[in-house]
C-alpha cells in the first residue's frame, strides 16, 4: 500500500546550472550534491559502471507552500559516467515523459522568470476545462515539461 510521495526526479544535462534554474523558481537544496556509484547504483539504474550525482530540493518556506508541508522533494540526477541523454523529442505524447506542476501566483510573470533563468514558454496559456485556473507549460533548460498553474483565490 502506497503511504505517500517522497520525489519526483528528472536527469539533467548540466546539474549546477539546473539547480540555479530551479532555484530562481523557490526550491532550496536540501544538502550538497550527492554522487552514488557502484554495485548499489548500477543495480538500482540498471546501468554497469554508472556514476550518477543527485541533488534533493524542496520548495522554500512559504504560506501557500504545500509540497512543503507534504514532505515533497525534486531530485535533479546527473549520469557522470555514462552521460545523462537527453531525449530526443519535444512531444509531449511520449510514453514515459513527465512533468512538474507547480502552483503560481501570477502566470505571466512566472513565465518571464523560466525565459529569464534559461528555459523556454513554447506553449500558449490556457484557461483550465473549468475556466480555472490559468494554465501554461513551459520547458526548463534540459526540455523537462514544467506545468505552472496560476492559484485561484
Amino acid at each position: 500500500m502506497v503511504l505517500g510521495a517522497r520525489h519526483v526526479g528528472f536527469v539533467v544535462v548540466n546539474m549546477a546550472f539546473s539547480a540555479r534554474f530551479y532555484e530562481g523558481l523557490g526550491f532550496e537544496p536540501e544538502g550538497p550534491v550527492a554522487t552514488e556509484s557502484g554495485l548499489t547504483a548500477s543495480t538500482l539504474v540498471g546501468i554497469e559502471g554508472v556514476t550518477i550525482r543527485t541533488l534533493k530540493m524542496s520548495l522554500r518556506q512559504s504560506k501557500e507552500s504545500i509540497w512543503r508541508e507534504s514532505g515533497f522533494r525534486l531530485e535533479l540526477i546527473e549520469y557522470v559516467a555514462p552521460l545523462s541523454l537527453k531525449l530526443n523529442t519535444e512531444k509531449n505524447n511520449v510514453v514515459g515523459k513527465g512533468h512538474i506542476c507547480l502552483t503560481v501566483d501570477n502566470l505571466m510573470e512566472a513565465i518571464r522568470l523560466v525565459i529569464n533563468l534559461g528555459g523556454s514558454a513554447p506553449f500558449n496559456s490556457v484557461h483550465g476545462p473549468s475556466g480555472e485556473p490559468l494554465v501554461s507549460y513551459v520547458l526548463d533548460p534540459n526540455g523537462i515539461p514544467i506545468e505552472l498553474s496560476e492559484h485561484v483565490v
